[in-house]
């Protein structure tokens, strides 16, 4: 196996290949039994290795957060270390735990109702109301949260995590809508500002195709952005798209593409040039599982 984009990696005898997303080119190392000889950078195409040896490199976590001291120091700000002993134990010594997702919230810097003030216009793709929204998360998490106290896993509760969404003093929220309101069933609470929007807009991993697509909208001044799921998926659609500097690419949430061409905008997600399903905001099975 070749390793040629970011995110793959292969073992072969003594070779170790990885290609990092913080760096455009792969790197090789070479290991002599178990001490590292030599550290290269090399050529994706014809994989020969440069000559000149690096000494160290940096590769992207596999998880959100990484337990070092800064961040297990910053989550004992937020609950006590007393009764969490078996999950701060885990974190220290092995660097992970069960259920460690759920924690992961705690570390942020600021919380949502500290940046939504009152004339913060809100902008929802397909979410009728965000208050609700927020609710029906909480008593998800809630129901979970339920069944890992049952079954003897300590983890923090939602009120820890969650705002209270009566802190949300919103003004008003803009809705984009795919069909137009039943004016004689349906009265608007809210301002709606409504577009004539293509969804339907996928490539089947068709790289060729995609880039032809995404340059004619360019060729036509629109402008390109393309939705990525993480930071990592983000590095590596910069890397197969470098040759469109036009175009963007931005961690966003949402459901499908959107094509709206009176405003020449043309936001396309990877999980439409793919053709895979596009991940849920709500708690995977795994978590799920985990709890």
């Amino acid at each position: 196996m070749r390793v040629t984009l970011p995110g793959e990696f292969t073992i072969n005898n003594k070779i170790i290949d990885i290609h990092s997303f913080n760096h455009k080119e792969p790197t090789r190392i070479s290991l002599n039994n178990d001490k590292i000889k030599q550290i290269n950078y090399f050529n994706p195409l014809n994989q020969l290795k440069q000559k000149n040896a690096i000494y160290e490199f940096n590769i992207i976590p596999k998880k959100e957060i990484i337990w070092n001291k800064e961040n297990i120091d910053k989550l004992k700000n937020y609950i006590k270390e007393s009764e969490y002993k078996q999950f701060f134990k885990q974190i220290e010594t092995k660097y992970n735990a069960r259920t460690e997702e759920v924690f992961y919230p705690l570390l942020g810097e600021t919380l949502l109702s500290q940046e939504i003030n009152e004339n913060t216009i809100t902008i929802n793709f397909e979410i009728p109301n965000l208050k609700e929204e927020i609710k029906q998360i909480y008593k998800e998490y809630d129901r979970l949260y339920t069944q890992a106290i049952e079954s003897d896993i300590k983890i923090v509760s939602p009120k820890e995590i969650f705002i209270n969404p009566n802190d949300l003093k919103l003004k008003s929220n803009i809705y984009f809508i795919k069909t137009p309101i039943n004016q004689q069933t349906e009265k608007p609470t809210k301002e709606i500002i409504e577009f004539k929007i293509e969804s339907e807009r996928r490539f089947f991993s068709n790289i060729v195709l995609a880039k032809q697509e995404i340059q004619n909208w360019i060729d036509n001044g629109f402008q390109v952005i393309i939705t990525a799921e993480s930071n990592s998926q983000k590095e590596k659609l910069k890397y197969i798209f470098q040759d469109i500097p036009k175009i963007k690419v931005e961690v966003i949430k949402i459901s499908s593409s959107l094509i709206i061409n009176e405003e020449k905008i043309a936001i396309i997600t990877e999980a439409d040039i793919f053709n895979k399903k596009q991940k849920q905001i709500k708690l995977s099975n795994h978590q799920k599982q985990n709890l």
